[in-house]
């Protein structure tokens, strides 16, 4: 299976003129999923399928490659099925089928075995992600949810995300690609050798470098840079074949930094990208 990583902005949600659909709370409207960051959440009136589900008008037409959720409540059970529409509940560019939401529940159980659980829930900012067969053209983007055994009693959601963006034709180097954690946690001792600390977050990180960037793919990073900066949202698939794979390591994030591309060769281009998850 070919590895196929997947860097995708910008993000349509939050350009989006309407979210309709499904019943929500109070003071936690689905309109919130479109609200930069994590604090305002949309929240269900119920766990139902038909409460829990909403559809995203982006206000034009918009090619439509990646959809995701994150710092959501869903558990184990929950499916999501995404549909893009020309019409509102519509899927004449995209008609998905119902998914499992959690593909890397195989390797959680796995890792029980050795005395290790996880968190699977949304203080972790797992990420929910359906990367399309191809790209997808409509105004109307529906997500479907589907947790009715939520124990919560309703279905909750920080963030929404449906953009375009890159899958590059040659990968990454393997050579050149490391991943782990950025602890933002405050650590000192005292005179006398006493741990001081403060906990906080372990933000995912990722590093790599594309040796064999086209003239396309270069084009369309230039305009991720230009667009995101170090700033705006970059949903990150380390590999579009294998989503289990990629809940794990991917995530919503930024870019850390802005590199230089290099010319190593006649039309041959080489970049730089290190990202750091947000939450």
């Amino acid at each position: 299976m070919v590895y196929q990583p997947g860097l995708f902005f910008p993000n349509r949600a939050y350009e989006a003129s309407a979210y309709v659909g499904g019943s929500w709370r109070a003071g936690f409207p689905a309109s919130n999923a479109g609200v930069r960051g994590f604090a305002d959440v949309s929240r269900s009136t119920t766990a139902s399928a038909a409460d829990s589900q909403f559809i995203m008008d982006m206000g034009a037409t918009r090619a439509i490659r990646a959809v995701g959720l994150f710092g959501h409540n869903l558990t184990t059970s929950a499916t999501l099925e995404v549909n893009v529409g020309t019409t509102s509940g519509g899927a004449e560019a995209y008609d998905g089928v119902a998914s499992s939401c959690w593909p890397m529940s195989a390797l959680q159980s796995s890792l029980s075995a050795y005395g290790i659980e996880e968190d699977l829930w949304y203080k972790d900012f797992w990420p929910i992600v359906v990367v399309l067969p191809a790209f997808a053209s409509g105004r109307y983007v529906q997500f479907k949810i589907s947790d009715t055994g939520n124990p919560a009693g309703f279905i909750e959601v920080a963030t929404a995300f449906a953009g375009g963006g890159l899958l590059p034709g040659h990968g990454v180097d393997y050579q050149a690609f490391t991943d782990g954690f950025e602890d933002l946690s405050g650590v000192d001792y005292s005179p006398g050798g006493a741990l001081w600390a403060y906990a906080r977050s372990r933000m995912r990180t990722q590093s790599f470098t594309m040796s064999w960037v086209s003239h396309t793919e270069l084009a369309i990073i230039r305009e991720l840079e230009r667009q995101c900066g170090r700033t705006d949202d970059v949903l990150y698939v380390p590999d579009c074949n294998d989503m289990a794979y990629s809940q794990r390591y991917g995530f919503l994030g930024t870019l850390k930094e802005l590199s230089q591309a290099e010319y190593p060769s006649f039309d041959i281009r080489k970049k730089a990208f290190s990202l750091k998850e947000r939450r």
